[in-house]
């Protein structure tokens, strides 16, 4: 299984913003996102400029294009309220703004390659669906089961009477806690750089 590059996964917060139904479809994965706010922060996440760890991936051409559309993608995110559905951001003129400055910036890393935003749907960015279904669902399973020995410890600490073990118990749960949460953290960034479809949007405030 091929590790997504800090290219792959720039394509993959791009492809996002630029397709409604890639959207739609990560809101329908993990319907407890703000996928308003994904949009935006899956961006923040990966585009890391000035670097040179960030910057050898990009020629200067592909550089400037990301930050025409970083600037781009500050300025909406500033000019949308709190608490903004999906629906409702598709909606507004804004939505549009950011998807064809998403698109533009693709058009301009497509040209790098073959130079045809065919070449970018045909090269999708290793996600979801380059990992496999099954493999997000194994670290579901994974998340999962660090929570819910996390909550058995927790309980475990309530009714044990020997302090040392209460000790023991709680720092067991906080560990599984830690486990859990980097495990979703993960599963995020796969579903995010899927490309299924095609999408949009966020904002950088929520996080």
């Amino acid at each position: 299984m091929e590790t997504p590059t800090i290219r792959d996964s720039l394509v993959g917060a791009l492809l996002l913003a630029a397709s409604a139904e890639r959207q739609r479809r990560f809101h329908a994965d993990v319907p407890i996102a703000d996928a308003t706010a994904e949009v935006f922060c899956v961006w923040d996440d990966f585009y890391l400029p000035g670097s040179p760890s960030f910057d050898q991936h990009f020629s200067s051409d592909e550089l400037h294009a990301l930050a025409a559309f970083d600037e781009v993608s500050a300025k909406i995110a500033k000019r949308l309220p709190d608490d903004l559905s999906l629906a409702d951001f598709q909606a507004r003129p804004e939505w549009r703004e950011h998807a064809e400055a998403a698109r533009r910036a693709l058009v301009a890393l497509g040209s790098a390659a073959d130079g045809a935003e065919g070449h970018l749907e045909s090269n999708p960015t290793r996600s979801a669906d380059a990992h496999g279904r099954s493999e997000l669902w194994r670290l579901s399973l994974v998340a999962a089961v660090q929570f819910v020995l996390a909550a058995f410890q927790t309980m475990l600490a309530v009714t044990t009477p020997t302090a040392s073990l209460r000790i023991l118990a709680l720092c067991v749960a906080a560990a599984a806690v830690v486990v859990g949460v980097m495990t979703l953290l993960t599963i995020r960034r796969a579903l995010v750089a899927a490309p299924r479809a095609d999408g949009s949007s966020g904002r950088s405030s929520a996080c």
